[in-house]
């Protein structure tokens, strides 16, 4: 055999060229081609190579010794070789774009703003990418919002799915793309120097027929009333500032531009009771706030509410502002301990061993006294349900309400030492008090103090008895006679010569040297303090008494009225007034000598009235004497504010304007694009129904009301007295009748399509909404109204509409029972009838939202709300039932709130189980009596293991900063 490395090397070896080999099995030379090797199956030279690729669409087997390519039909995978093979790349090959849904009415459009829209590859969008129908997109389980809506009552966040596939056109040049459209430009102001500092420096206003106001205009923001003087800068592309009128003016120095601008104003609570360091009113406009205010000088404080709208005056120096609130007032704010006010003081029993929250408050301050007279003693019941005594003190003083009291449980404690009382401890020794005896017959005056100067004194005289002066107190039960010292005569004669003294002289108030003397006249009046004396034979006026006399001409006793000399009435010279006058809309007063006296009865108050002139002014009551011009003369009024915003000037300005709102059965052809109320003017007595319109067409409207609202522009009243909203002035017939629905819980109803015959009135649907159907005038149009998903109708009662019936349907009324023998603790609180959705009967346990209990029995379905204060326990058999009549003791199981890290609470458990009475409170305040800390928890179930010396201490409102803060839990 020839040797093979003899022969030369073919540098290409093609399929058909022969090779030589050694079969392994028979050893004999033997020859096969090439492309036997690259397509055979045995051996080790082929086994391991690619013999094809399998696809979706089929096995791919390449051809001998031909390049194989890999592509991408559409491009939806990008393809390249690397150092290490090939790389496959995902690619988008189809593009969705999703485009805001907008809501207008019943009609549905996508946005056409770009910049509004989402692009997306995912695949899976093409189930809805052209077929309208509005997907909502999620991120992470968050719904993916927008604000394209233009009507921010009807907020929508869906898109419509479309496919994107943008056209490509050449553009004609580079300019061409930089032509935009012609911007619809507004004008700039710039603001007058020293205006107003409430109004913006700029502001962006609409032009007026497609030009701008140049020059100088004043302006006024039509909340707030504050206005100022602007000049014009220019026309830009910006958004238009609204809510601000404006009229033209001749330059920035002159009227109205140089007006003083209004500064806040704020005015202090009526009943605030600082030192009398703070003013009435502050003028400053750093404060901040809309409704109340503590403000202080550094040495007091008071608050204040916000005048609107303010006040021309220089700002108040030397004011700081401690705290701010909003939602409260000058009442609200002294209940919620956020006013200092002038509170009856009570001190707490000197003896009084009180637990719980009582045993560390002193002072209680409260609004009311509980009918106690000084030194009286109340017993006030705490949140904690402890209790302990007080004493009330002579004086008011300035301070906020007590915190953490039930002031609607005190009570006036009635017994001789009552602070000993069995209500507020052991039963006292009876007290030393002085007994004064009458040697005329009369009941003894008592005491607790001296009325009269040991040695000097032997004898009084009071209410025409004569009494004899003690040596020294005594113990008694008698009660105390409180007699004001004030009304005693004192004497040093002995009792049986004080009596020689039968008349009483009095002494004019206004002239010490007039005097009459009378009798002791009927000693069932108590002539303590003066009287009035009226058609007798002395001078007539006030008189008090000023001694005891005898032998005089005696003055008869009729025609007396009890009063003393600071009556009012009593007065010799009463004070003089005067009245100023300006026109609405001025800032300044000024003096007239026109007696409005008939029109204004009240000093220092403000009165809007028209005069004859048709001008509306304003006039107030002052101290001093009458000057100046005369004044206007009075044609109608006194008008007051709207309760709506508007002042009385407003209300004057607009005494001929009327509210009108349009008729729902009319159907002229211009009524749908009208307003729904209009105001217009119009003199005299307005007419029950009028038509009125604009510059598009009329509709018919009926009156609502007089109101003291501008006058809607561009409508007016046109002729024609149609006599109700049916008139034919009011009607074109149309040809077919249309069915219209809303929601009971809607204003607004929607035309629909489909036989509604059947189905007027009220309806709760599969879905439980409440619908109202009605059959108008009109062209059939709208969606269609499938009413096989409506379930019940419902009618209304006389005191409840339909809808109230079908969207409280299920609310029962339950009475509270009466035949309770023990009712449960906070029981009495809750209220006699109540409203709950359920379907229990018969008699259930009931518990509010402060875990108050009770038994209630229904009393059948009713139509009112439920306020949702209200959830059943569980029933029970009848009114007398067990869980009636006692507290069940649970354990509980709290963890510490959140933000409660005080140093007691940093001392505490986090998480305790205590024994609660009844309903758990949600919060609460819990105390461990090993170490007297306490703080704050949120209720979490119910418990397993009582903690040991943890206890309930008082309720709390919840887990925010404020609550925190003031029960002592934040640190």
């Amino acid at each position: 055999m020839a040797v093979i490395y003899t022969y030369p090397i073919k540098a290409v070896p093609e399929g058909d060229d022969l090779i030589l080999i050694s079969d392994s099995k028979d050893k004999f030379t033997k020859q096969i081609k090439v492309s036997s090797i690259s397509g055979g199956s045995g051996g080790d030279g082929c086994v391991n190579a690619i013999s094809g690729i399998q696809t979706p669409a089929g096995t791919y087997s390449a051809s001998l010794c031909a390049t194989t390519s890999f592509t991408s039909t559409g491009g939806s995978i990008s393809i390249s070789g690397t150092a290490a093979g090939v790389n496959f790349e995902a690619n988008c090959i189809t593009n969705y774009v999703l485009k805001p849904v907008i809501c207008q009415g019943s009609q549905c459009t996508a946005s056409t703003a770009s910049e509004t829209w989402l692009f997306s590859c995912d695949s899976s969008l093409s189930q809805y990418a052209g077929v309208n129908i509005p997907v909502v997109l999620e991120n992470n389980g968050s719904i993916v919002p927008h604000s394209q809506n233009p009507d921010p009552n009807d907020p929508t966040n869906c898109f419509y799915v479309e496919l994107w596939s943008p056209t490509v056109n050449l553009a004609s040049n580079c300019q061409s793309c930089c032509d935009l459209p012609p911007v619809e430009l507004k004008c700039l102001y710039t603001k007058c120097s020293d205006s107003d500092p409430n109004m913006p420096t700029t502001l962006t206003l609409d032009k007026v027929n497609d030009n701008c106001t140049t020059g100088v205009i004043y302006v006024t923001e039509t909340a707030t009333n504050y206005s100022c003087c602007y000049t014009f800068t220019g026309e830009v592309d910006a958004t238009v500032d609204t809510g601000y009128t404006f009229v033209t003016a001749n330059d920035c120095a002159q009227a109205p531009c140089v007006d003083t601008p209004l500064i806040k104003t704020w005015d202090i609570c009526p009943d605030a009771c600082d030192t009398g360091t703070l003013p009435s009113i502050v003028y400053d406009d750093d404060i901040e706030g809309t409704g109340l205010v503590v403000l202080s000088n550094g040495i007091s404080e008071a608050c204040y509410t916000l005048r609107i709208p303010g006040t021309v005056a220089n700002p108040t120096t030397g004011i700081t502002q401690v705290s701010r609130y909003d939602t409260l007032n000058c009442d609200t704010g002294v209940t919620q301990n956020r006013c200092k006010e002038l509170l009856f003081h009570f001190v707490k029993c000197a003896d009084a061993t009180c637990t719980g929250d009582s045993a560390s408050v002193e002072n209680i301050y409260s609004e009311q006294s509980y009918t106690a007279s000084t030194d009286d003693v109340v017993l006030f019941e705490f949140d904690d349900r402890s209790s302990c005594c007080y004493v009330l003190q002579e004086d008011k003083v300035c301070e906020k309400v007590t915190g953490g009291i039930n002031f609607n449980t005190a009570t006036k404690v009635e017994a001789l030492d009552p602070c000993a009382s069995q209500a507020c401890g052991e039963d006292p020794p009876l007290p030393e008090k002085w007994v004064y005896n009458s040697c005329s017959g009369c009941d003894p005056i008592v005491s607790t103090s001296r009325l009269h100067t040991p040695g000097i004194d032997f004898s009084m005289w009071w209410n025409c008895c004569y009494y004899e002066v003690p040596a020294s107190a005594i113990q008694t039960d008698l009660a105390d006679s409180e007699i004001p010292t004030e009304e005693i005569f004192k004497s040093n004669l002995d009792c049986e010569s004080l009596r020689l003294f039968d008349q009483i002289e009095w002494t004019k108030c206004d002239d010490p040297s007039i005097k009459i003397y009378t009798g002791c006249c009927d000693t069932q009046d108590t002539l303590h303090l003066g009287f009035v004396a009226k058609d007798f034979s002395g001078p007539v006026g006030c008189y008090e008494i000023t001694g005891l006399s005898k032998e005089q001409d005696t003055s008869p006793c009729d025609n007396i009225i009890e009063t003393n000399c600071q009556d009012p009435g009593c007065g010799t010279s009463p004070p003089s007034y005067k009245f100023q006058t300006r026109n609405c809309g001025g800032t300044q007063f000024s003096n007239v000598s026109t007696d409005y006296s008939a029109f204004v009865p009240n000093a220092d108050e403000i009165y809007t009235f028209n005069s004859t002139d048709n001008t509306c002014f304003e006039i107030q009551k002052v101290l001093g004497t009458a000057s100046g011009p005369s004044g206007p003369t009075v044609s109608t009024g006194p008008y007051s504010d709207s309760g709506t915003g508007e002042t009385a000037c407003e209300c004057c300005n607009n005494k001929d304007n009327h509210q009108y709102s349009k008729c729902e059965e009319s159907t002229l052809a211009a009524c749908p694009g009208l307003d729904q109320t209009i105001v217009v003017s119009i003199a005299g007595t307005p007419p029950e129904y009028i038509i009125a319109g604009d510059a598009s067409g009329n509709c018919c409207y009926s009156f609502d009301g007089s109101t003291c609202k501008d006058i809607t522009v561009g409508y007016s009243q046109v002729v024609g007295d149609p006599a109700n909203c049916e008139d034919p002035l009011c009607i074109e017939p149309l040809p077919n009748d249309k069915f219209q629905a809303k929601l009971c819980s809607e204003t607004d109803w929607t035309d629909v399509t489909g036989s509604l015959d059947n189905y007027i009135g009220v309806w709760k649907d599969t879905r439980g909404d409440c619908y109202e159907i009605r059959k108008v005038s009109g062209i059939p149009s709208g969606p269609l109204f499938d009413p096989s998903n409506l379930l019940t109708q419902f009618v209304g009662t006389p005191d409840a509409p339909a809808c109230d019936c079908c969207e409280n349907d299920g609310n029962q009324i339950y009475q509270k029972c009466t035949d309770t023998d023990s009712p449960l603790s906070g029981c009495a609180s809750m209220g006699e009838t109540i409203v709950i959705n359920s379907a229990a009967v018969g008699s259930v346990l009931v518990r509010d939202s402060r875990g108050n209990e009770c038994c209630y029995t229904a009393q059948g379905p009713t139509c009112d709300p439920d306020d949702g204060s209200y959830t059943i326990v569980q029933p029970v058999d009848n009114c007398n039932a067990a869980e009636c009549n006692q507290a069940v003791t649970q354990l509980q199981l709290y963890t510490k709130c959140s933000g409660a890290n005080s140093g007691p609470c940093l001392s505490m458990d986090r998480d305790v189980t205590i024994d609660i009475v009844g309903a758990p409170p949600t919060n609460c305040v819990i105390e461990n009596t090993a170490t007297g800390d306490s703080c704050c928890y949120v209720w979490v179930s119910v418990g397993d293991v009582l903690t040991p010396d943890y206890q309930f201490s008082g309720l709390l409102n919840d887990c925010e900063p404020d609550s925190l803060d003031e029960a002592g839990c934040a640190g």
